[in-house]
């Protein structure tokens, strides 16, 4: 019966114990020790302290009967296990709390048992230390079992040893050998089951700590991947195979411009959506791809978009899940817009092939060379055909090496300029072809990275042909400056002498009737007409040159055609009447004004009538016909009965000094009046037509323009006509002061002789220009007439000097030259000079320029 009282007590206490631990399990389960933390202090740490304490507190309120007289507790094995399972501070503090409870029950034993509790804690935090791989944070059951049956043992065998050690006499070995049993197993059974719950707990929380930390790290995985695909446009898709179905992300729709969810996600649809000629090789790389062992691919092709446009996409895919056979169950991937590139990458393409296709048209040379050594890379056909070298004979060779530069100073100073300014802009370079023949261009060199290696572009055009024309230009016009400069001095020449042919034979002409006998005035007509038409001819060599040059300025106004008909005529009256030629004028009535220039008009009508004559029979028919032709236009027809042209005298009746084969016969001629008539006409905005029979005569047809406003036709002055008798000189004029500088003595006494008792003009004559500068400011005369050409110093010189002079500045001066030239003119007129008059000197427009200037205020 007492045995039966002894084993219910125990399995009461036992109860009690195991309630105890289990409370203990449930607030280390609370308190969750896995997280921690490794350093420092926290109120976890001093909660789990408190735990352990309070329930070794509790367990020796219910101590176990072993024994008769023997009763233990399992405070040793939970101070075993706080110090293998708590931190240091948490384990201390438990100590502390059970220690102190055993010192308040006193007793003869209170040390001892203080003492053993220490060991247990000591014992346990050693044994946690001392095999960590077999300690209770292990996965493998029997190791960690093992282990805590391990701690058991060690913590009852070292209280054994305490109470064989620290009781007196007999009692330690009696008790140890009594007790060791017991203990040792309630203490093996303690540690393994307390410290399987604690391990079961604290793998728990380990596990659920590890599954939050990968929740997070997913969750920060897949932030990070969204953040991904949203910086590089990237749009997700998965490919179930065996539903075939596919999984659309919303970024793929808006990749297309797709609302999410606008088109089923099926297979069906994406092949309706690929352009038809990547749908096949979109489809093979796919399968393909989940086929093979590596499951993945990449590939680029057009979908077409919500606008109806094809988009270039980048599309990559892996199988990521396979069937127990290996076949491919699920795949994902992503699409990457790339119809920006793609149109970018054509745009460079493009850019190459066209430049691939100037760089081999172009018909410069170019080509590429290496900056280090001068090595050819690359040469275009340009440069083939014009050094004579192959591609295969210049690449890998150097422009010396191939001997190309013609004067080797020229590279020199195409390097040193090259390195001075980094690029080289159209040097004018010699080069020498293969075959000796040398070459003119223009080379300009550019700095090009090729393939890693610093690199030059170089670009020649061939001037040699337009080096060529350019030096014909300049010797063209090296002549016409030498024909102008000829015809200058040739019209000088010839005006001087002409001045006094005709002026002497204008006197003459003015002579009285009595005096001058009727044969005598035949022959100086006739002197003066040589003379007038002298000068014609010299006129019209010097207008062809200023039509040549462009400097001839006409001044078109309302012109009368009839009175220049007459005047032409009459200026033609003596070779009318010796070819007795009557011509028949048949002008439509009322003609309308003409817009032209009226001498140039006069100039080309005497040079055609005067053809028509020439030309003519003696007798001929001379017809000539003028009416309005469509708006704007007056049609004149001039018809001559004479010899006529061919059909190759027509085809060289234009070119200048050509007479057509007349060179030999009666007719005098010089074959630019002609030439010059058309050019006239063009200037005037006429036209002129030409049609001959040879044998049967010629027909000219002139198309005027007609004056588009109101006002009257200008008197035109005639020169045949200007020796006819003039009034006197008015009376104002008497006592006015005339002072001409010229050389040339003749000219001098020319001039005195018209104005010999005419008007009462003082007249004081210089031969040179220092004497003219002397008389003008010592007599500060009216009017100057001043030659152009002094022996002494010429015109413009003078001119400025009399400029520079205060008593002289305000002179008035009239230029008076033998020259014509339009240059000269304007920079006489430029000096100072008032007006410009050309000898020969007509008589009656000499007074009457004189007459006007001197009775007109100064210019400006």
């Amino acid at each position: 019966m007492s045995a039966l009282l002894h084993y219910a007590d125990l399995l009461r206490d036992l109860g009690t114990h195991l309630g105890l631990m289990g409370l203990l399990v449930l607030a280390y389960a609370l308190l969750e020790p896995a997280r921690l933390p490794p350093r420092g202090w926290s109120w976890r740490h001093a909660a789990l302290g408190l735990a352990f304490g309070l329930v070794a507190i509790l367990v020796q309120l219910a101590p176990l009967l072993l024994a008769e007289g023997v009763r233990s507790d399992a405070r040793g094995v939970l101070l075993a296990l706080a110090g293998a399972y708590l931190p240091p501070p948490s384990a201390l503090l438990a100590l502390g709390l059970a220690g102190a409870y055993r010192l308040m029950q006193g007793g003869p034993l209170a040390g001892q048992a203080l003492l053993g509790m220490v060991l247990a804690l000591a014992l346990g935090w050693a044994w946690a230390r001392a095999w960590p791989r077999c300690a209770g944070v292990g996965r493998v059951r029997w190791r960690r079992a093992l282990w805590l049956a391990g701690l058991g043992v060690a913590v009852a065998l070292a209280g054994a040893l305490m109470l064989w050690l620290l009781l007196p006499g007999e009692l330690g070995p009696r008790l140890a050998a009594a007790t060791l049993l017991p203990v040792l197993l309630a203490f093996v059974a303690g540690c393994l089951g307390l410290g399987t719950l604690l391990d079961l707990v604290l793998d728990h929380g380990r596990d659920l700590q590890a599954l939050q930390q990968a929740l997070h790290e997913r969750e920060l995985g897949q932030a990070q991947l969204e953040l991904a695909l949203e910086a590089s446009g990237a749009a997700p898709w998965e490919w179930d195979l065996d539903a075939r179905q596919m999984r659309l992300s919303e970024r793929f729709f808006r990749q297309l411009d797709y609302a999410p969810g606008a088109f089923p996600a099926t297979l069906e649809q994406w092949r309706a959506m690929l352009h038809p000629d990547d749908v096949e090789q979109a489809l093979r790389m796919a399968t393909e791809a989940a086929r093979s062992a590596e499951g993945s691919y990449v590939n680029e092709y057009r979908m077409r978009d919500a606008r109806g446009q094809w988009r270039w996409l980048l599309s990559r895919g892996r199988v990521v899940r396979r069937g127990p056979r290996g076949e491919p169950q699920l795949m994902i991937g992503s699409h990457l817009d790339i119809d920006t590139l793609r149109r970018q990458q054509a745009a460079v393409l493009a850019s190459q092939e066209r430049f691939q296709k100037i760089y081999q048209t172009t018909p410069d040379a170019m080509g590429i060379s290496r900056l280090e050594d001068g090595i050819y890379l690359d040469v275009n056909e340009a440069f083939v055909r014009l050094s004579g070298y192959s591609r295969e004979e210049a690449l890998g060779r150097r422009s010396v090496d191939l001997g190309l530069w013609a004067d080797p100073a020229q590279r020199e100073l195409m390097v040193q300029q090259f390195r001075r300014d980094g690029r080289l802009d159209s040097m004018e370079i010699a080069l020498r072809r293969k075959d000796g023949q040398l070459l003119h261009g223009l080379l300009s060199v550019r700095a090009l990275p090729e393939q890693g290696e610093d690199c030059l572009l170089f670009i020649y055009r061939d001037i040699t042909e337009r080096r060529r024309l350019r030096e014909a230009a300049e010797a063209a016009a090296a002549a016409n400056l030498a024909k102008t400069e000829f015809l200058s001095r040739m019209s000088h020449e010839l005006r001087t002498p002409l001045n006094a042919v005709l002026g002497f034979a204008q006197l003459l002409l003015a002579v009285p009737e009595p005096v001058l006998r009727e044969r005598q005035r035949a022959q100086v007509e006739a002197i003066a007409q040589a003379g007038w038409h002298l000068l014609e001819l010299i006129n019209d060599m010097l207008d062809i040159s200023r039509i040549e040059a462009g400097q001839l300025q006409l001044q078109p106004q309302p012109v009368a055609l009839a009175p220049l008909l007459d005047e032409a005529l009459e200026l033609l009256g003596g070779p009318l009447r010796e070819m007795e030629i009557r011509p028949a004028l048949r002008l439509a009535p009322a003609l309308p004004l003409l817009a032209a220039d009226p001498v140039r008009l006069r100039q080309a009508l005497v040079n055609l009538l005067s053809n028509a004559v020439k030309y003519n029979r003696r007798g001929g028919a001379l017809v000539i016909e003028a009416a309005p032709a469509e708006p704007g236009w007056l049609a004149l027809e001039i018809r001559d009965g004479g010899l006529g042209m061919d059909e190759q005298q027509l085809a060289h009746l234009f070119e200048p000094f050509n007479r057509l084969g007349r060179e030999r016969g009666p007719i005098e001629g010089t074959g630019i009046g002609l030439v010059l008539t058309r050019y006239l006409l063009e200037l005037m905005g006429a036209g002129l037509a030409l049609r001959s029979v040879a044998g049967a005569g010629t027909t000219v047809t002139l198309r005027l323009p007609l004056h588009a406003g109101d006002g009257d036709a200008p008197q035109v002055e005639d020169p045949a006509r200007a020796a006819a008798a003039a009034p006197a000189a008015p009376a104002a004029m008497a006592g006015l002061r005339l002072l001409y500088v010229e050389d040339n003595a003749v000219n001098r006494l020319l001039v005195q002789e018209m104005l010999a008792g005419w008007g009462g003009l003082s007249l004081s004559l210089a031969e040179d220009g220092a004497e003219g500068l002397r008389q003008a400011a010592a007599l500060r005369p009216d009017l100057i007439l001043l030659d152009m050409r002094l022996p002494d110093m010429d015109g413009l010189e003078l001119l400025s000097r009399l400029r520079a002079e205060p008593g002289c500045a305000a002179l008035r001066v009239i230029a008076l030259s033998a020259s014509a030239m339009p240059d000269e003119v304007e920079r006489t007129l430029a000096a100072g000079a008032e007006e410009y008059w050309t000898k020969p000197l007509q008589l009656q427009r000499f007074r009457a320029d004189l007459e006007r200037v001197f009775l007109s205020p100064p210019a400006g």
